[in-house]
């Protein structure tokens, strides 16, 4: 979930994206080069304009979740957003919260009022997860996909601004998947009859993923795997 919003800086073309990550660090540092940028962010905001609005069916079963603090309060949710044709992440959110972006649209500002930049001393932002896991490209190149779960959060990034995924958000990425793609998952047991091995079993296929259990030679009680098939 990549930060949405350069508080102090400018516009880059991955917004929202990993590719943002130095260039916040080094704009914190030095605000004032925020305006060398801004021009050029013009030059694309353009096309964000459009975003949501190209042809192709809507994606279905979408949610859209807003919190603070890495989850510990809850916002808004939307289980049933607003859609429109062919969405991206951020056009999505604008579609169905209030949004102040920055810099010719790129980042992410505000969401219903509560907006990035410092609290207590410690910079915080807004970020974004699809299916639990961060992003990779900014709201505004990322394509919403049927039965995405959308997560938007701001939280201080003081400590690091690089979380991976979230555990909270099970059963995904193994539901929906990342990026379109769901990928199969085995649990690997020590004993495949054990309570443990049919417990996270049970309990994957409950949530509808189609998990599958083998046994694992090793010592300790398994691992669930998530990836591509040998």
């Amino acid at each position: 979930m990549r930060p949405l919003v350069e508080r102090d800086g400018a516009a880059s073309s991955a917004s929202q994206g990993v590719g943002t990550r130095p260039l916040r660090r080094a704009l914190r540092r030095a605000p004032g080069l925020g305006w060398l940028l801004a021009p050029l962010s013009a030059l694309w905001a353009v096309g964000l304009t459009a975003c949501g609005l190209g042809a192709g069916s809507a994606p279905s079963a979408v949610q859209l979740t807003v919190t603070r603090d890495f989850g510990a309060r809850p916002l808004h949710t939307w289980r049933a957003p607003h859609v429109r044709g062919k969405e991206t992440v951020m056009s999505l959110l604008m579609r169905n919260a209030k949004v102040a972006t920055r810099y010719g649209g790129g980042f992410v500002q505000s969401i219903d009022g509560l907006a990035g930049g410092s609290e207590g001393g410690q910079p915080v932002d807004w970020f974004y997860y699809v299916n639990g896991v961060e992003a990779h490209e900014g709201a505004a190149g990322r394509n919403v996909r049927a039965g995405d779960r959308i997560w938007w959060d701001r939280h201080d990034w003081s400590q690091t601004d690089d979380v991976p995924a979230v555990v909270g958000s099970f059963p995904e990425p193994f539901l929906h998947g990342v990026e379109g793609k769901r990928l199969p998952v085995r649990v690997d047991c020590v004993s495949v009859g054990s309570t443990a091995c049919t417990t996270v079993t049970s309990r994957l296929r409950a949530a509808g993923v189609p998990a599958a259990s083998s046994r694992r030679l090793s010592l300790g009680g398994g691992i669930v795997t998530w990836g591509r098939r040998a």
